[in-house]
């Protein structure tokens, strides 16, 4: 539950509304355009593709390969949260447009909200109208979505919601309790759960929060 990872969130909100500075623009033989980082005419960094059925893709690119978290949206408006790796689409999600950049002005606002994507495989999200603050102290649930399955005591699942607490003046956070579901977005079956402070578990300790995670990310905002 506890990580340190970096969050691609905010320079994928970078991207996504400034223009690509020191980019290149291309267009290819099938008419889809590209505006972002390219190194010998190849597809390197955070930039935009345009297929000609007028879908846009928004994310990292590695050799001419999307990586990491992407953000697509189609002709009609509709859009999703995808996950590549090797250049090939391993998570898909749709997404409602007011969710994101994942911060809604009223935080009492209904809904998961994305702020993170971990290099161990999961986006992160929390539950917006959750968010209870007491002193320094502001209690959340959490979701975890896994790219691949989970083996918690010899089952498989693909997300988790926690409740979760951060420490804002500790900069420090940890988990209350956990719940595995069999299905991405807390869908399917739940026959595993753990309450971390009753079993003592590590994950319910403060942990710092590692400055540029998804974590601290999160908490910019909430502890406002």
């Amino acid at each position: 539950m506890c990580r340190n990872s970096k969050s691609i969130f905010l320079p994928l909100v970078a991207v996504l509304f400034s223009s690509f500075v020191y980019a290149e623009d291309h267009i290819y033989p099938n008419g889809a355009f590209y505006n972002g980082g390219m190194v010998n005419g190849i597809r390197n960094g955070m930039g935009g593709l345009r297929t000609n059925d007028g879908t846009l893709t928004i994310g990292n690119w590695v050799g001419d390969r999307c990586d990491g978290i992407m953000l697509i949206t189609e002709k009609n408006g509709n859009q999703y949260y995808s996950i590549c790796k090797d250049g090939r689409e391993v998570y898909k999600t749709a997404i409602n447009a007011s969710q994101f950049p994942g911060f809604p002005k009223n935080k009492n606002k209904l809904g998961w909200y994305m702020y993170g994507y971990s290099g161990h495989s999961d986006i992160s999200f929390y539950e917006a109208a959750s968010v209870k603050k007491s002193g320094s102290i502001v209690t959340y649930w959490a979701l975890q979505d896994s790219i691949d399955p989970v083996n918690v005591k010899g089952e498989y699942f693909l997300s988790n919601i926690a409740k979760m607490q951060l420490d804002c003046s500790a900069e420090a956070f940890r988990a209350l309790y956990v719940y595995w579901w069999s299905e991405r977005q807390g869908k399917g079956s739940s026959t595993q759960e753990a309450d971390f402070v009753a079993l003592n578990h590590p994950d319910s300790r403060w942990h710092p929060i590692p400055p540029q995670s998804i974590e601290d990310t999160l908490r910019k905002y909430l502890c406002k």
